[in-house]
């Protein structure tokens, strides 16, 4: 996979529906299904087989919770 990290981690923060559970936008289900179709347009560059991408996609909330609560943000 070929996703700038950085570039990556900022795009998420800049959307508080995705991960900031304090926040009124994070219970609208609807902000964060366009929020998340949102970013999957902005990389959607992954040169991987389809399979993959879809893998990706899936568990990519669940990493992000995860990588979100160690960093204590």
């Amino acid at each position: 996979m070929d996703i700038e990290t950085d570039l990556f981690i900022s795009e998420i923060e800049k959307i508080p529906a995705i991960w900031d559970m304090k926040s009124i936008e994070y219970s609208n289900k609807t902000l964060k299904i366009n929020a998340w179709e949102e970013l999957g347009l902005l990389f959607s560059n992954i040169e991987d087989t389809e399979d993959k991408k879809k893998k990706i996609w899936i568990y990519l909330p669940t990493n992000l919770r995860k990588y979100f609560s160690v960093k204590k943000v």
